[in-house]
């Protein structure tokens, strides 16, 4: 993932975006960047809480 893409995820998080909210289809983020392969969005969102 883009270095840029990343840094929007840090900054949301910064700004207390709710890192657990699912999409329409019950998916959380942290299950959208497993099943894509995002490792390090998944270590950011893990250190933010996520479940």
């Amino acid at each position: 993932m883009e270095n840029g893409k990343i840094n929007i995820f840090r900054e949301l998080i910064q700004h207390r975006a709710d890192v657990n909210l699912p999409d329409k289809n019950n998916v959380t983020p942290l299950q959208h960047a497993h099943v894509r392969g995002f490792k390090e969005i998944e270590e950011i969102l893990l250190t933010a809480g996520a479940k």
